[in-house]
């Protein structure tokens, strides 16, 4: 986390508000694990929208085990999975936690069957946040 704090935050924070600030750019996605909802969330507003994508443990573990064939492993590698398993889930969790806690977007990637609806999904939650937004103001 210390990581994501000193060396991406300043570079998200720098490509967030180029962007804004280029009225002649349409729309800038960003995604990656590095975007911790604490450190984003001052990002969030005027105009900058933020949806944090996430899956039960479940998809997690299914996943994880089936990608990193962890039944045909040594157990020196199972154990090495399992740790990274572990800190998953843990992450998840606790960004689950303060997406909530913050009041951010966040879509359960299972509550969708195909890449489209997912999509559908995210502009219809910018959509009626940005309607809040403007009822706010």
């Amino acid at each position: 986390m210390s990581h994501y704090e000193k060396n991406v935050l300043p570079q998200v924070k720098t490509i967030v508000n180029s962007h804004v600030s280029d009225l002649s750019t349409e729309c800038l996605i960003l995604e990656g694990s590095a975007l911790w909802p604490e450190f984003v969330a001052n990002l969030v507003g005027n105009g900058v929208k933020g949806i944090w994508l996430t899956a039960s443990d479940q998809l997690f573990c299914y996943r994880i085990k089936s990608e990193s064939n962890f039944d045909n492993v040594s157990e020196d590698d199972k154990y090495l999975i399992q740790k990274f398993l572990d800190r998953t889930l843990f992450y998840n969790k606790r960004m689950r936690e303060k997406v909530e806690g913050l009041g951010l977007i966040c879509i359960d990637v299972e509550s969708v069957s195909m890449t489209d609806e997912l999509s559908n999904k995210c502009i219809e939650l910018m959509e009626a946040s940005c309607l809040q937004t403007d009822n706010v103001n």
